[in-house]
């Protein structure tokens, strides 16, 4: 808090802040020093689920950051300051993939860039599973490279007091007219993410397609692309990109070890309420330890049914 207050204003120019984290410091510095507010040109915050669902559960409203202190929220949105929102809606577009770290491992010529390929090479379950996003870098790009974003003007608030929608972000027309990043262009993200942490050097890179979307509708799912893929390795790398157009959060469940049957699969399911530990062809790809309690729907009630024997998808992505 105090950090702030000097750093602004101590600064002979206008001050760009960043926030990536619960707003109460940024809220509490400028109540401690008013004056600081006319000094900051703009707050971009990585915060907030306005069109899409939140991260916190029950009722997946809100996201996390906001959910943490609502009224911290409210007051720096009403500060004055120019506020440019950079909610789930766009972090969505920007998975942390495998093919993003072999871009790195291809692009690291500074500590930085290394510090950061270090991190996934330590970490891989962050990689599988689409459960991990650029959510920081992301909206640390938007400050500086707009362009990778799209941009609407949107009149919010944040829901705050008791019920399963604190921190919600709400359009009324009683709030705060803020820019709201609603996606992200994927490849000038990992460009410009990537050129960074390497200095500044100018970086290209290629976006692999989808061999398969898997689009969820609330009804059921559309598939576009092959759903089957024999291996002709322990696993075959298979991009398959998630789309949720549904109101509710979805996982994505493929593939079979081989010698295990459809049937084995149901007759486990059929059970799950009384399980404790996950079945002995459960293999972990990038989620807790819990991830296999789930609340679970028949592949078939998608339109699809695995075949045993053919390789897992190695990759999943989020669209």
């Amino acid at each position: 808090m105090q950090l702030i207050v000097d750093s602004v204003l101590s600064s002979p120019d206008p001050v760009h802040l960043l926030a990536l984290g619960p707003l109460t410091n940024v809220a509490r510095a400028l109540a401690l020093e008013p004056d600081i507010g006319a000094r900051i040109a703009s707050i971009t915050i990585m915060g907030g689920a306005v069109d899409v669902n939140g991260s916190v559960s029950p009722g997946y409203a809100a996201e996390w950051n906001l959910w943490v202190d609502p009224a911290a929220a409210n007051a720096v949105l009403a500060s004055g300051v120019d506020i440019t929102l950079v909610p789930l809606d766009a972090t969505n577009d920007v998975p942390a993939t495998r093919f993003f770290v072999e871009s790195l491992e291809e692009h690291s010529v500074t500590s930085e860039a290394n510090l950061v390929y270090d991190y996934f090479a330590a970490s891989p379950q962050n990689l599988d599973g689409g459960s991990y996003f650029f959510w920081d870098p992301l909206a640390a790009v938007v400050m500086v490279e707009p362009d990778a974003v799209d941009m609407e003007q949107r009149t919010v608030a944040v829901l705050d007091g008791p019920g399963g929608r604190q921190g919600a972000v709400i359009e009324t027309s009683d709030g705060v007219e803020v820019t709201v990043a609603t996606s992200a262009d994927r490849r000038r993200f990992e460009e410009v993410f990537l050129s960074g942490l390497n200095g500044g050097d100018p970086v290209t890179i290629e976006i692999p397609k989808p061999d398969l979307t898997v689009t969820f509708t609330g009804d059921g799912c559309v598939f576009e692309g092959s759903t089957t893929y024999q291996g002709t390795e322990e696993t075959t790398r298979v991009v398959v990109r998630i789309v949720n157009d549904s109101e509710k959060p979805v996982e994505l469940a493929s593939g079979l070890h081989e010698g295990v049957s459809w049937e084995e699969l149901e007759e486990y399911v059929a059970d799950i309420d009384s399980v404790t530990e996950p079945p002995s062809f459960w293999e972990q790809t990038g989620a807790p330890d819990t991830s296999w309690r789930i609340d679970h729907r028949r592949a078939d009630d998608c339109g699809a049914r695995p075949r045993p024997g053919t390789a897992r998808p190695g990759l999943s992505e989020r669209g």
